[in-house]
């Protein structure tokens, strides 16, 4: 299997999985638990504060099944054209040390330059649109983080002027809306 797969492949593979392990995994895992975490306590309190605010949250939780399942298709084909123009990049870079001597011999730099620049190019226009797919899901997020807040500050105060609910619980509804 190794004979016959170009050493750049194998690279690729490699790195790739290694640097998932150990960078993504870990950080991911702790944003998750983090984020999870504050997002169950903000929505407890605010549902304790101001009941109303459940029925707002059916819409919200919709909202965010949906972006999320459009971004997901999104972001599984720009992850793999990714990694798609990756492979060529460490291909051509390995057979390039590979035969630097060779190459440099016949003269031949410009135009593994050139090729070079090609594959950076590719790989990183993917990791543009990639990291541009990003930011799209984290505006929509924003988005709905700003309606949490707008429906928790309007139910709080509607609910604080006709329950008589106390202004303390009121700030600590809305303090845990902001976060």
């Amino acid at each position: 299997l190794f004979e016959t797969t170009p050493l750049g492949s194998i690279l690729n593979r490699f790195s790739t999985d290694t640097n998932t392990i150990d960078q993504h995994i870990p950080t991911t895992l702790e944003c998750l638990s983090r984020s999870t975490l504050l997002c169950v306590s903000a929505l407890g309190v605010i549902s304790y504060v101001t009941p109303v605010f459940l029925f707002a949250l059916l819409p919200l939780t919709i909202a965010c099944y949906f972006i999320q399942k459009y971004f997901r298709v999104a972001s599984r084909d720009l992850q793999q054209l990714v990694d798609i123009t990756q492979l060529p990049l460490l291909c051509h870079f390995s057979e390039t040390v590979e035969g630097l001597t060779t190459i440099r011999a016949l003269r031949y730099e410009p135009r593994f330059r050139q090729r070079l620049l090609q594959f950076t190019d590719a790989h990183n226009i993917a990791s543009v649109f990639l990291t541009a797919a990003n930011r799209w899901l984290e505006v929509r997020m924003e988005y709905v983080g700003a309606c949490v807040v707008l429906v928790a500050a309007v139910a709080s105060i509607t609910n604080s002027l006709y329950n008589e609910l106390s202004t303390g619980l009121v700030g600590l509804g809305l303090t845990y809306a902001l976060l």
